[in-house]
């Protein structure tokens, strides 16, 4: 008696083998799919919550890294106010001095004293001008502070 039976064994081909385990998993998971729908609609639910939360997190660093611009600027700001508070004590102060040269000027007073009249002439004119400036450097570092 012979008995025919027909063989088993793997396929000699590998791209055959491939193909057929393919169509297998296609087949698998449709039928995975249509018997367990919930497994597959949970991952979606997952994936969206995750790019939800990806996009939540990253609207709050810009939140934050906004605070920290505007941080900087207001220490720029302050920084700025205090160094015009100083500018315009120290020019208030030149601008006296520069007026209580006109004021009380033992040069000017003394009629018969041996300086030169151009020396005179070019002292005034360079306190007036400082005077300018002076007055000028006040008046913009009390706008600025």
């Amino acid at each position: 008696e012979q008995v025919l039976h027909k063989d088993l064994s793997a396929p000699t081909s590998f791209s055959i083998g491939a193909e057929v385990a393919a169509r297998v998993g296609v087949v698998m998971a449709s039928l995975l799919k249509e018997m367990f729908p919930e497994l597959f609609v949970e991952t979606g639910v997952v994936a969206a919550e995750q790019v939800f939360h990806r996009k939540l997190t990253e609207y709050e660093m810009n939140i934050e890294q906004q605070k920290l611009w505007r941080e900087d600027l207001r220490d720029l700001v302050e920084l700025t106010v205090g160094r015009m508070d100083i500018y315009h004590l120290v020019g208030a102060m030149l601008l006296e001095f520069c007026v209580s040269f006109y004021c009380e000027n033992h040069m000017i007073e003394a009629r018969e004293s041996d300086m030169p009249p151009w020396v005179l002439t070019f002292f005034l004119l360079s306190n007036l001008s400082a005077a300018g400036y002076l007055i000028f450097a006040v008046w913009l570092s009390m706008h600025a502070s």
